[in-house]
């Protein structure tokens, strides 16, 4: 599998924003792909169960550190949640991390798209971010 299509990551981007416009995350991006992936962990086990959700996010991983190693050090957790990002870009947990964190969520939207297709992966989305199909010229700044 390749990198993710542009598609997904403006939709990954749309997300970011929408996570960031709520004000929500702690702060650094990464953390925003974190909360992200804990959203969607909820969204897909009422889908695929825990594990279904482990497996996809598994993947998700293995492909995005493919893509960039730093994410080595992240592991996906008994109960879905990443472990060690925080550890990600340590010393410059901005861009850096938030692009590390794109690139994931990016990853595992695609195994989404992938596994259940495009409307149904948006219906699930829906469910969290209501307002993901619109396009927001934020989205690409936040990245």
């Amino acid at each position: 599998m390749n990198k993710p299509s542009p598609a997904v990551r403006d939709l990954a981007r749309r997300l970011f924003a929408t996570e960031v416009a709520l004000g929500k995350p702690p702060g650094a991006p990464a953390d925003t792909a974190v909360l992200i992936c804990q959203k969607l962990c909820v969204s897909l086990t009422m889908f695929a169960s825990l594990q279904g959700f482990r497996s996809l996010m598994s993947r998700a991983l293995s492909l995005a550190k493919a893509e960039v190693p730093s994410l080595g050090v992240v592991r996906v957790a008994e109960d879905g949640s990443l472990r060690g990002f925080d550890k990600v870009g340590q010393e410059e947990r901005t861009a850096s991390a938030g692009r590390e964190g794109l690139i994931l969520v990016s990853h595992l939207l695609e195994l989404i798209v992938i596994f259940i297709g495009e409307a149904l992966t948006l219906s699930l989305l829906r469910v969290t971010w209501p307002n993901v199909d619109r396009k927001s010229p934020k989205a690409e700044e936040q990245l």
